[in-house]
């Protein structure tokens, strides 16, 4: 098995896949899984139901975003997706949907020894993030992707390189690990990223905060997060 060291030289702060081996948290993400199987997305609102995918993950819409400079918020300016982390009242038409999503949150949030969870969305085929930064919510990231055939993919922009690299999905869990930085940082710190599917697809984020102890705490859940114990 891969020491974190292995997998932090391995990173570089960029993201980068890593292998889930964690029983425990498989166990709870195969939950997630049932959002899809058992259409508890229908109780969200989709976000961005009209759009088409390649208008905004392209390096012309990339190059657009890199143009405003510090003028681009972090934000995505769209995505495809269905949010499962707003609040039941004003998007929910099933609390009980809810109250699955919210376990799923809370167990994984326990077992893995984090604060909360940053992002949990579900994206249909023809769905996507548009590319943006998340300049406004710097810090190291662990993002879990699920994917329903492996016909997705996510892609970022290497900043000492100006090459967009792409990581294609696999079928079921992969992790991913790295830094987003700020403009205050520096431009050689800030990732921009974007993701697109034609299939069935999960992601479920944690964010640490780089001056609370974040290196470490994210460290050691990636560490967690191979462990098959």
């Amino acid at each position: 098995m891969s020491t974190i060291e292995d997998i932090m030289d391995f990173c570089k702060e960029l993201m980068n896949p890593i292998e889930i081996r964690n029983k425990n948290v498989l166990s709870i993400l195969e939950r997630a899984e049932d959002i899809v199987k058992d259409k508890l997305y229908e109780s969200w609102k989709l976000r961005a139901a009209n759009e088409d995918a390649e208008r905004w993950v392209n390096r012309e819409y990339l190059d657009y975003v890199m143009g405003l400079g510090n003028k681009h918020d972090g934000f995505p300016a769209s995505s495809k997706s269905y949010n499962m982390g707003n609040d039941p009242a004003s998007i929910v038409k099933n609390e009980s949907h809810f109250d699955q999503v919210k376990s799923i949150k809370r167990d994984l949030i326990t077992e893995l020894g984090v604060r909360y969870n940053a992002l949990f969305s579900v994206y249909p085929p023809g769905g996507y993030i548009s590319w943006h930064n998340n300049q406004n919510a710097p810090g190291y990231n662990v993002l879990m992707t699920w994917s329903e055939n492996g016909d997705g993919y996510w892609e970022h922009l290497d900043p000492k390189t100006n090459e967009v690299v792409r990581i294609d999905d696999v079928p079921g869990w992969q992790c991913k690990y790295g830094y987003y930085g700020s403009y205050i940082e520096g431009m050689d710190k800030v990732l921009y990223h974007a993701a697109a599917t034609n299939c069935w697809r999960i992601t479920i984020a944690f964010v640490f905060n780089a001056e609370e102890g974040g290196k470490y705490m994210s460290e050691m859940m990636v560490e967690d997060l191979q462990s098959e114990f």
